[in-house]
């Protein structure tokens, strides 16, 4: 992952993109686990950390 380029992804590199996805897959389980959950395993901080992460990936 040391030669992996988020800022300026090589459009030839796939990892970035997919690294990307499944960031955003595991948020929206969290923010999915925490709606659902009664009580919820997902602390107020990996939440957050969540929804931030969504908002600023989509």
């Amino acid at each position: 992952m040391d030669d992996i380029d988020f800022e300026d992804p090589n459009p030839r590199d796939f990892r970035a993109l997919q690294l990307k996805k499944i960031a955003n897959a595991a948020a929206a389980m969290l923010i999915a686990i925490q709606k659902n959950a009664k009580p919820s395993p997902v602390s107020d901080a990996a939440l957050a950390a969540a929804m931030k992460l969504l908002s600023t990936t989509k």
